[in-house]
């Protein structure tokens, strides 16, 4: 090392790198292997989707109430990824609405089922017969054309 002429020593700055490194390489390196806010809120995004499908699996109708809890998240970003899952794997994401379309064509089904096979029971026993309200049998008739 050589002393300068007010009596500190003065390193070359390449010597704190070894074998040649250059600063800028030094940096680089650096820039790369630091994590940013980004970054972060990726591996939690992803993380919380991943998450979700496990959740979906165990149970297929999953609310975005308990994701919110489970997760910590708001209202509108489990929503929005719900809307994700349902982008990226459909056939997984059972929704509330489509549970409600299948019951009521399974109703419907009973219904039919119920009306040929027993052609003697009454509407009101059919009614009761399939846990529906006079208003819901009729609306049911109606989308068959089996209003009289």
């Amino acid at each position: 090392m050589e002393k300068s002429s007010v009596g500190t020593e003065k390193t070359n700055p390449r010597s704190r790198y070894g074998s040649g490194r250059s600063i800028r390489s030094e940096l680089q390196q650096e820039l790369t292997t630091e994590k940013t806010g980004f970054d972060i809120l990726i591996e939690t995004k992803d993380a919380n989707l991943k998450a979700i499908m496990g959740m979906l699996k165990t149970n297929p109708n999953l609310t975005r109430r308990e994701v919110m809890d489970k997760l910590g998240v708001s209202d509108r970003t489990a929503t929005r990824y719900f809307g994700i899952i349902r982008k990226l794997k459909p056939k997984l994401l059972h929704t509330s609405v489509e549970a409600e379309i299948e019951a009521k064509a399974k109703r419907i089904e009973q219904m039919k089922k119920l009306m040929t096979e027993h052609p003697e029971m009454t509407r009101e026993q059919v009614r009761k017969k399939i846990g529906v309200s006079r208003r819901t049998l009729y609306q049911y008739l109606a989308s068959l054309d089996m209003v009289e």
